[in-house]
């Protein structure tokens, strides 16, 4: 993942609740369930995306294909849901291993599109949960709000409880693929479909020295700059100076120093 960005919603290490299931007597007689604590919890980090596809039905959500043009599958979707998630626990995979907490990459909605990946060698999507587009809604990849809460129902009657990574700090570059879809900022001419030429000596970054950044109307429609900074966007904040006005790895970054609404 992004180096200096995964934070877990957590709960302080003393909390303690009645998550464990109840246990049942020889006698047929449901036992008062155990209390939960989070003291020393067998924590298991997952990559949905890279665990185990249960549902291959979203597979290919928004457009994104599981190879890019070059034929790299470095930084695509891989096809990992919440439904494999929920297949493994019900095959008994977690409690086996002695889990009985579930930290789960961000399964909100995440950019369409891609950025480049390291060197601009392949095409680099938000399969990791920190690039994100819509944090109300899931992301189509992940699956639906009723699997998720299929997933979450089965894991606490086995005990297990599950934790979300969120970013707070930040939110998803501007790709091609979204610029077009939601019609904000400037592209310089380029598609929202456009890929590297490599005959043309083009790569994954390429784009980012077409794209005008400097036409602040266009932008305008983006995020806003009432709450998002943003390096060499017309029109927006820039970042810099404090590590609360720090931009992590070129991303927007939220406005978490504001008062205002």
């Amino acid at each position: 993942m992004p180096a200096g960005q995964a934070t877990a919603a957590t709960v302080p290490p003393t909390a303690t609740d009645t998550a464990a299931p109840a246990a049942t007597s020889s006698g047929g007689q449901q036992q008062e369930a155990s209390p939960f604590s989070w003291d020393n919890a067998n924590v298991y980090f997952v990559m949905t995306d890279r665990f185990n596809n249960g549902n291959t039905s979203n597979d290919g959500a928004y457009g994104r294909p599981k190879t890019d043009a070059w034929g790299s599958n470095v930084g695509t979707f891989h096809g990992g849901d919440i439904k494999g998630l929920t297949q493994k626990l019900e095959e008994g995979y977690f409690t086996d291993l002695g889990t009985n907490a579930i930290w789960i990459t961000a399964p909100w909605e995440q950019m369409h599109g891609w950025v480049g990946g390291k060197d601009g060698d392949f095409a680099h999507y938000g399969y990791h949960g920190y690039y994100a587009l819509d944090f109300t809604a899931m992301d189509k990849s992940m699956g639906t709000i009723a699997e998720m809460r299929e997933f979450v129902d089965l894991a606490h009657a086995k005990g297990i409880r599950v934790v979300l990574d969120v970013v707070m700090n930040h939110v998803a570059y501007p790709t091609l693929v979204d610029m077009a879809e939601y019609g904000y900022g400037d592209r310089g001419g380029l598609a929202g479909s456009w890929i590297p030429d490599k005959g043309q000596g083009q790569n994954w970054h390429t784009h980012n020295n077409i794209m005008n950044t400097n036409n602040s109307s266009a932008w305008a429609s983006w995020w806003g700059s009432s709450w998002i900074r943003a390096n060499n966007i017309a029109g927006y904040d820039q970042c810099g100076g404090s590590d609360q006005t720090l931009c992590v790895g070129f991303l927007p970054d939220i406005k978490t120093e504001s008062t205002s609404g």
